[in-house]
């Protein structure tokens, strides 16, 4: 979870991969190139990001992937968007 903060949502173009629409909202909002990035595989394997969020959507499932990018809360779900929050999230042990 995150403390509050910016929360974006990037919707995803058609047949456009999640990994690259990923890169382009953060490039979007950084106001960067996308070749200006860290490569995304430095926090998330893009094809298997890829292949499970397709998989999700031909199924219909209720899958979620949360993780951090570019000092950015990344959240995936099986619909079209994507949220993007300013700030890591917290794991706090219990």
């Amino acid at each position: 979870m995150t403390d509050g903060g910016t929360e974006i949502f990037i919707k995803r173009e058609p047949n456009e991969p999640v990994s690259q629409t990923i890169i382009r909202g953060i490039a979007e909002i950084e106001r960067v190139p996308e070749c200006n990035l860290s490569p995304l595989y430095n926090s998330v394997e893009p094809e298997l990001l890829n292949r499970l969020m397709k998989h999700s959507q031909r199924h219909q499932s209720d899958l979620s992937i949360e993780f951090t990018y570019e000092g950015w809360t990344i959240l995936v779900r099986g619909d079209k968007e994507i949220k993007i929050t300013d700030g890591a999230f917290n794991c706090k042990n219990s």
